[in-house]
């Protein structure tokens, strides 16, 4: 790991759990190597955590006052998107229980309201899973009623945007792809179920669904072995993963977290997700006796992050973008087959099945042409 990698590290950690600089040895940086950091911020859409990690540093580490002015800008604009993101999901959270439908929260501002600062946290989309069907159903119907253009997707979710926000609407709580697994996420979602969560915004407060400490920790997991396991990942994914692990330690019972993760084909790839957050993040978690083996591949899950960015999204830009549907699908299946000999030796069954699951999703698409 060269140096602005190491001090990138070094101000995400800290401005991800609010404390001095773990690794002071990385710095001082010249120019260039700070511009490479922030640069390395933006590309994993963590720059508001790093800012944070900024104001742990020495004032004789800081970068040059212009980077700086700008990474101050980027960091207020991050806050600015999440007070506008709060605002929209109260309304619509408020907007469906109206109309008696109570949706669920998956990831996004959930679990933002774990983190030290929440409005550091650069927010995506809102995505809902409704627990029933015919709830699903009504809600679009809602929606559109409202005035919004509800699309439909190749995973079967649907997606609009409400008062600006993108939304998504889905029917899987847990991105399991495995048809052998899905009833014991089926079990899980029955037993651990759901709680409520307090939610506050300019526009008033809410009380939205969100997934109990069990549920949330396996979705988080999953979702970041899904993208990991394709186009790829990004840093922002797996903080989320970590501050929910620091946060809901306490409601955790450790064997049943295990047993979930084996019976969800997820065990192996679980041994390097926490191996990675407690090398590269300073986890402490330490539920498991992590083996040279996941270390080692959580070095290439650190390759996967630093190549691609968020969801891949650099390794995609290197492509030439569009073209017809067939070709986009091969570009698809082809970031699976380049990650497949890491993602088939930590979960093999549910990487096969997810590279089904995706051709079978875009011969769908296709034939909607």
């Amino acid at each position: 790991m060269d140096r602005q990698t190491s001090a990138f590290f070094a101000i995400l950690e800290s401005g991800l759990w609010e404390t001095g600089i773990g690794r002071p040895e990385c710095f001082p940086l010249d120019a260039g190597q700070w511009e490479d950091v922030f640069r390395m911020s933006v590309r994993q859409t963590v720059t508001g955590i790093t800012y944070r990690g900024l104001l742990h540093l020495p004032e004789k580490f800081l970068p040059p006052v212009q980077l700086l002015v700008r990474w101050t800008s980027e960091a207020d604009r991050i806050e600015r998107g999440n007070f506008r993101m709060d605002s929209a999901l109260v309304s619509l959270n408020g907007f469906f229980l109206e109309n008696g439908i109570r949706p669920v929260l998956q990831k996004g501002q959930g679990v933002a309201a774990m983190y030290r600062y929440p409005a550091a946290r650069e927010c995506g989309d809102i995505d809902l899973y409704f627990t029933a069907e015919e709830e699903r159903v009504r809600a679009e119907e809602l929606v559109r009623k409202a005035g919004c253009r509800v699309r439909s997707m190749p995973d079967g979710s649907s997606s609009y945007r409400w008062k600006g926000i993108e939304v998504e609407h889905h029917g899987r709580l847990v991105d399991i792809c495995s048809p052998f697994r899905k009833k014991h996420v089926d079990s899980f979602i029955g037993k651990y179920g759901f709680e409520d969560m307090k939610l506050h915004s300019d526009a008033g407060d809410t009380c939205i669904m969100v997934p109990s400490p069990m549920l949330n920790l396996l979705m988080l997991n999953a979702h970041v072995f899904k993208h990991a396991s394709g186009w790829g990942i990004g840093m922002r994914q797996i903080c989320d993963m970590a501050v929910a692990c620091s946060v809901l330690r306490e409601r955790i019972d450790f064997d049943e977290m295990r047993a979930m993760e084996r019976k969800a084909g997820l065990a192996g790839w679980s041994a390097v997700l926490y191996s990675f957050m407690e090398k590269y993040l300073a986890l402490e978690w330490n539920s498991y006796a992590c083996t040279g083996r996941a270390s080692s591949r959580a070095g290439r899950l650190l390759d996967t992050v630093l190549e691609g960015g968020n969801f891949g999204f650099y390794t995609r830009a290197s492509m030439k973008p569009g073209g017809p549907l067939w070709r986009r699908k091969l570009r698809t299946a082809g970031a699976f087959l380049r990650n497949c000999g890491f993602s088939m030796g930590v979960a093999p069954g549910e990487a096969f099945w997810a590279f089904v699951s995706l051709v079978a999703g875009q011969k769908h698409n296709y034939g909607k042409q």
